[in-house]
């Protein structure tokens, strides 16, 4: 289950089962919204290379659904399973605040957790208007704190969430697989989201998958921080413009030369380079080259499909076909002129090896 934001101003708000008590101003869409109940609808289990391996191993014993809602995730595991949630919506669901009494005794965890950004918790104070007694967050986001007392409590769990959990540091010690889901998983949401399968002890390396399908990740193809000069949003513009979002309608991240018509957009009041840009901006280089756009942009499209786009961003809205569209972050793009240039580089630099790249 998935927590969002509340609609309107709070004036009394306690939940034991599901009793609300509100003023008749209160303005709130439904209580469906008020706890986020954005239940996962599509089956991201049965259909997954990471899944089947994960499960393989895993004992054949009750699933832990500890944030059940309304026990989508009975339908997708032919096992037997113990639900709970703090506004049950499912007759084999029971009632029971799991950030306060977490249940125990379970080797097996299976959930969509919620999550909410810690500092809307308490910008909207929900830690002390949606919990009875108030939920102390350790960490950002509020699935995180969930996911920490899966990982304390259960030997192997399997979470859907937020698609950012592959940029943060935390609990990749027992992270066996990651399957990044370029697809809605939810049907009354478009939230970016993946499944991450952690086992018992630690693992040496994690096996990357999207939409069930793996794919391999090496040096060659994975975006690093780089040295390679260029400068994003230069003041004065720049003759080279980066589209860095897909369309409605099909991938669209790519270099171009930079046209009158694209300058209004990218320009404040004093007609200077807005250092905000993010979805198109110029950059300047003295090594990138208009004659070099055409084989830049081969490389961007390779580099995509060979990945899978499992590294860039998904943004909040699909596309026609069903896959949600990416963009580029500054490093992605820093990182891919010096993965096309680095040759050049190193022949620049170092004399010696020049004769080497000439031979």
């Amino acid at each position: 289950m998935l927590f969002c934001g509340i609609m309107g101003k709070v004036d009394v708000l306690t939940i034991s089962g599901l009793h609300v008590m509100l003023k008749q101003n209160l303005l709130i869409n439904s209580t469906k919204q008020l706890l986020g109940q954005y239940y996962t609808t599509t089956d991201p289990f049965n259909n997954s290379g990471a899944f089947r391996s994960w499960y393989q191993m895993v004992p054949k014993t009750t699933i832990l659904e500890p944030f059940a809602g309304a026990g989508h995730l009975f339908s997708y595991v032919n096992a037997e399973w113990h639900g709970y949630d703090i506004e049950p919506n499912h007759p084999d669901v029971e009632y029971r605040n799991t950030f306060e009494q977490f249940p125990t005794g379970y080797r097996v965890c299976v959930t969509n957790p919620p999550y909410l950004a810690k500092t809307v918790v308490s910008r909207k104070r929900l830690d002390a208007l949606v919990w009875k007694n108030p939920v102390i967050l350790t960490h950002e986001d509020l699935y995180l704190d969930a996911l920490q007392l899966m990982l304390d409590n259960c030997e192997y769990v399997a979470a859907i969430i937020p698609s950012t959990f592959w940029n943060q540091r935390l609990f990749k010690d027992r992270l066996y697989a990651w399957d990044k889901f370029d697809m809605k998983l939810f049907s009354d949401t478009d939230a970016p989201a993946g499944v991450a399968y952690f086992v018992p002890h630690r693992v040496e390396h994690t096996r990357t998958f999207v939409n069930g399908e793996e794919i391999v990740l090496t040096s060659d193809n994975t975006p690093t921080k780089t040295d390679f000069h260029v400068r994003f949003n230069p003041r004065d513009l720049a003759p080279i413009l980066v589209n860095g979002i897909d369309t409605n309608t099909q991938n669209n991240i790519h270099l171009r030369m930079l046209q009158d018509n694209d300058v209004p957009s990218l320009v404040n009041s004093t007609g200077k380079c807005k250092p905000t840009n993010r979805n198109h901006f110029p950059i300047e280089s003295t090594m990138v080259k208009e004659a070099d756009l055409p084989a830049i942009n081969a490389m961007i499209d390779q580099w995509r499909d060979e990945t899978m786009d499992f590294f860039l961003t998904s943004f909040k809205s699909p596309m026609a076909s069903g896959k949600y569209r990416k963009r580029i972050s500054f490093m992605e793009v820093r990182w891919l002129l010096w993965k096309f240039y680095m040759p050049v580089e190193k022949v620049s630099q170092n004399p010696l090896e020049s004769a080497l790249y000439t031979l």
